[in-house]
C-alpha cells in the first residue's frame, strides 16, 4: 500500500495504477546451504539471506479505448504453442517473451489479442488473457492448471459445446488413469467471471476446447485483471456469431465496471 500511495503522490493526475509483485525463488544453492547449516539444521539456523526477494512495481494502468468493449475486437491465432509439459506453463513468471512477441505481431495486424493453442491444438487462451466461450447460454472455458483432476472426475461437466456428448476424452487429456497437466494460467478474473456466470444461472463447463469450438461459439470473451472482460467479434477472417458484442459480454462487462468502481 505504501508503494501505491507513493506512486499516487508522484502522479497526482492519475487515479488508477497497475501493481506487479515479483517474488524470486530465494537461495537455490541447496548444496551450499547444507554446508553452512548442517544436514540436520533446523529452520532457525538457516541463513537470513536464504529467503525470496519481493519486488513491487507500480505503473499507470493501461487506458483502453471504449470502442474495444462497445464494438469488440478481432484476434489472430498465434504461432507460439503452449506445452503442457513445460514446468513454467500454468504459472505467472517473468518468462513472457514468446507471448509478448505474439502480442506485438497481433497489434501490427490491428488485432486486439492473439489466441494461443497448445501443442495438441487445444486452446490455452490469449497471450495475456483467459478465454470464455458462450454457446446456447453455456460458458465453456479451457481447463486451467489445478483443475485437471476435478474435471477428469466429472466435476465440471464435459458435454460438447453443441450440447452433444463428445467423443472419447472430452473433458481432459487422460490415458489409463493419467491426467495430462494444463498449461493454462488460472487467472483471478477468469475465476470471478465463472462465479458471476454461475450466479447468473449459466452452466459452466471446463474442458478441452478446439478451434472449431471457438469459431462455432455465439460469443468469445477474453478476461484479465487489466481490461476485465473483452468481447471478441472476429478470429482472423472468421466472424464470431453475428460479429457484434453479445449480451453475455455486455452483462459481464457491466458487472466488472460496477466491481471496479
Amino acid at each position: 500500500m505504501r508503494t501505491v500511495e507513493k506512486a499516487a503522490e508522484d502522479s497526482s493526475a492519475l487515479d488508477r495504477f497497475r501493481v506487479r509483485l515479483t517474488i524470486t525463488g530465494g537461495d537455490l544453492n541447496m548444496l551450499d546451504r547444507g554446508k553452512r547449516s548442517g544436514t540436520d539444521a533446523g529452520p532457525d539456523q538457516s541463513d537470513e539471506n536464504d529467503g525470496p526477494t519481493l519486488m513491487i512495481v507500480v505503473t499507470p494502468a493501461t487506458a483502453y479505448p471504449r470502442e474495444m468493449f462497445e464494438q469488440g475486437v478481432g484476434v489472430v491465432v498465434a504461432d507460439f504453442k503452449a506445452n503442457p509439459l513445460d514446468p513454467f506453463a500454468g504459472h505467472k513468471t517473468v518468462n513472457y517473451w514468446a507471448r509478448l512477441r505474439e502480442l506485438q505481431q497481433a497489434a501490427a495486424k490491428r488485432a486486439g489479442e492473439a489466441l494461443v493453442f497448445q501443442v495438441t491444438n487445444f486452446l490455452a487462451g490469449g497471450c495475456v488473457s483467459n478465454a470464455l466461450l458462450v454457446r446456447d447460454g453455456q460458458i465453456v472455458t479451457p481447463i486451467a492448471q489445478g483443475e485437471e483432476q476435478d474435471v477428469a472426475a466429472g466435476g465440471s461437466g464435459g458435454v460438447g459445446i453443441d450440447g452433444a456428448e463428445p467423443a472419447e476424452s472430452p473433458s481432459t487429456a487422460t490415458t489409463a488413469g493419467a491426467v495430462a497437466p494444463s498449461p493454462v494460467l488460472p487467472g483471478v478474473t477468469r475465476a470471478w467471471a465463472l462465479d458471476w456466470a454461475e450466479s447468473a444461472g449459466m452452466d459452466v463447463v471446463k474442458r478441452m476446447v478446439t478451434i472449431s469450438d471457438v469459431l462455432g461459439a455465439d460469443e468469445v470473451i477474453l478476461t484479465n485483471s487489466s481490461w476485465g472482460a473483452l468481447p471478441v467479434v472476429r478470429v482472423e477472417r472468421e466472424a464470431i456469431g453475428d460479429a457484434v458484442v453479445g449480451p453475455v459480454a455486455k452483462r459481464l462487462r457491466a458487472a466488472w465496471m460496477e466491481l471496479a468502481e
